[in-house]
């Protein structure tokens, strides 16, 4: 880790927390233009601590290259002026910035064009006077025990306040080894505490894409174990109601239905269950690349021939009329909602550019994770149902799924059937010389594979 020394000159620009985001996106528009890095932010906030300093900051990083940069800010200050600027040239997660540049107060907008050519070209900043420009932590720190020896030796009055002054510099210079985490990660420390992990994932990512925050979330992974109904309890907790503030596709998606869903709900929130067809679908990822890009104002278009209008200058409204006088849709759009999608399919079924526009859960639970989800959330289940008659019918379900060749997996979907079929059967049915309750034998006989 080195850290650049020469921003400390600046005149104070603070800016108000409302301003926050907007003053920050102008800062990387100019740096993507001069240092000519692609720079996308990453969806999460990130929590950084340097000894008892707390920092939040905004992670951008480049998709053609291995270079980030990383805004950071004071938590809870409502100036909200940048504390200091981390920079990677070989961005990995889980390390610290290669070079941080401490502003200590002082103005970014002064040092910007610095920081373009340091991004460039970092060899011409070390080629200079490495003690002025560069200075590593151990050699500062050495700096800081040689001059604090000499105070202890001066005498005069004046020259015992300079001494102050450069040490109080360089103790302002040292910046402490950092910690830094995500949201996400905070989230993973909660779920080991509730022991709910992946599902609590789901519920908090969808709350950050409802409410804006964050423009799309993947949920993958194995079937039957609620990430839809998850997804919508988390929505309807929100308030949120389907049909008006969230429309939910279902089944086989063309790329001319899910460019049609995309106008339609431009800003809304879109809920694709189980539509794994626009993922398999060259056009239509195509599409989703547009409208899940990570800026607030994404670009979705669809320049063929067939059911589309030459849209190109008119207005949101002037769009809207035209669709509803002739049916056709226009062939360019700004798409402002969010979307959500949840599949059966694997994380390596999606796109690299899919995956990295979105957040993401992969749910797969073993057999006694499973057993633990659906003991959970079974008191959801038929509510009309004895809760007891529910663990009967969750119990008998794992016996027959561990000691049978099954038609199904373990699931919801198979607990369901189970819970109605203990419920609604209570007679004995004789078997021989033995007597059968009648609803497990009717659990084994929709369960358990026939023999050929």
């Amino acid at each position: 880790m080195k850290f650049i020394l020469k921003y400390t000159t600046f005149i104070n620009e603070a800016f108000l927390q409302k301003d926050k985001e907007k003053a920050i996106n102008l800062i990387i528009d100019f740096l993507k233009k001069k240092a000519e890095v692609d720079f996308y932010s990453y969806d999460e906030l990130w929590h950084i601590q340097k000894d008892s300093l707390f920092l939040s900051g905004q992670l951008w990083i480049s998709l053609k290259s291995d270079k980030a940069i990383r805004m950071n800010w004071v938590e809870g200050d409502i100036r909200s002026e940048i504390h200091s600027i981390d920079i990677w040239n070989q961005f990995k997660f889980d390390t610290n910035p290669q070079y941080t540049i401490e502003l200590g107060g002082n103005s970014v907008a002064k040092c910007l064009t610095d920081i373009s050519s340091f991004f460039n070209n970092p060899q011409l900043f070390i080629g200079q006077s490495v003690k002025e420009e560069f200075t590593s932590k151990e050699e500062l720190n050495q700096e800081l025990e040689d001059e604090t020896k000499k105070l202890k030796r001066l005498r005069n009055p004046e020259r015992i306040e300079i001494q102050k002054q450069k040490i109080a510099n360089l103790q302002a210079k040292i910046a402490a080894p950092e910690k830094a985490e995500t949201e996400s990660e905070k989230i993973n420390q909660l779920d080991d505490d509730l022991k709910i992990e992946v599902f609590k994932s789901i519920e908090l990512y969808t709350r950050q894409v409802a409410t804006g925050k964050s423009n799309s979330l993947i949920v993958t992974g194995d079937s039957g174990v609620g990430k839809t109904q998850t997804v919508i309890d988390t929505l309807e907790s929100l308030g949120l109601k389907e049909d008006v503030d969230y429309y939910i596709a279902t089944g086989t998606a063309t790329t001319a239905a899910l460019y049609e869903l995309l106008f339609r709900f431009r800003n809304k929130l879109l809920l694709f269950d189980d539509c794994d067809d626009v993922f398999k679908d060259p056009d239509s990822n195509n599409i989703l690349k547009g409208a899940l890009d990570t800026y607030q104002k994404r670009s979705v278009s669809k320049l063929t021939k067939g059911n589309t209008f030459d849209s190109v200058g008119m207005s949101d409204s002037d769009m809207e009329e035209q669709f509803k006088s002739s049916g056709k849709y226009p062939n360019k759009f700004v798409f402002t909602g969010q979307v959500i999608f949840v599949s059966n399919l694997t994380e390596k079924d999606f796109s690299d550019a899919l995956l990295s526009r979105s957040l993401h859960v992969d749910v797969h639970l073993n057999r006694t994770e499973l057993f633990d989800r659906m003991k959970e959330i079974m008191k959801k289940l038929v509510p009309d149902a004895d809760d007891d008659m529910k663990l009967e019918a969750l119990e008998y379900l794992a016996y027959v799924c561990n000691n049978y060749p099954t038609k199904f997996d373990l699931n919801i979907r198979t607990l369901i059937h189970s819970i109605n079929l203990r419920v609604n059967n209570e007679e004995m049915i004789q078997i021989g010389d033995k007597e059968e309750e009648a609803w497990k034998l009717l659990i084994k006989k929709y369960l358990i594979k026939s023999r050929k």
